[in-house]
């Protein structure tokens, strides 16, 4: 009850495990409610947690490279009620840990987060080495560059240079060629 709530225009939930949970990961002992995804449609907005707080955790309204069921997620269906929660069975998750209560700003200015990127950072690979990544704004991330999803480099696709190969076994490297990050 009152754990959805919108103010000035965005989407809030303040259920209490997800916000203790939201405080130890991000260091950030005074938020009150986390924000909800305020772009996109229907579909997204209100119903996701905000894709620049919480980057590659499952609950955000973009497909990116490795979802992870952290901590927040199961929390959040504990908080429901409806289901009986271990939090510790929570992938290792690292987006903006620790960064504190910036993250809330939603901006990527000055951030420490590996997936937060510049034009001059433009290509990388996933956190799993199994996608390249490309630094570009979605329609979710407020205008901030973010490492998204890009080619996969497990199979053969149309973006591959003539030095690379892809099969089941293939990992993606980052490596510099004239003078590029590829």
């Amino acid at each position: 009850k009152n754990q959805y709530f919108i103010s000035g225009g965005n989407h809030y939930l303040r259920s209490p495990t997800l916000v203790n949970e939201c405080r130890k990961h991000f260091n950030c002992p005074q938020i009150q409610a986390i924000p909800l995804e305020d772009d996109g449609g229907d579909g997204s907005k209100g119903g996701h947690f905000e894709r620049v707080v919480f980057g590659d955790e499952t609950m955000v309204s973009e497909d990116v490279a490795t979802a992870k069921f952290s901590r927040m997620t199961l929390a959040l269906m504990k908080d429901s009620g409806w289901y009986d929660i271990d939090l510790s069975k929570g992938d290792h998750y690292t987006w903006g840990k620790g960064e504190g209560c910036a993250m809330f700003n939603k901006t990527c200015n000055n951030s420490t987060i590996e997936e937060t990127c510049d034009t001059n950072n433009n290509y990388g690979c996933d956190k799993t080495f199994k996608y390249k990544m490309n630094c570009r704004k979605t329609t979710f991330t407020n205008g901030c560059n973010i490492k998204a999803k890009a080619d996969t480099c497990l199979r053969q696709h149309n973006n591959m240079y003539f030095f690379e190969s892809a099969n089941h076994n293939s990992k993606c490297q980052e490596f510099r060629y004239k003078g590029q990050k590829k």
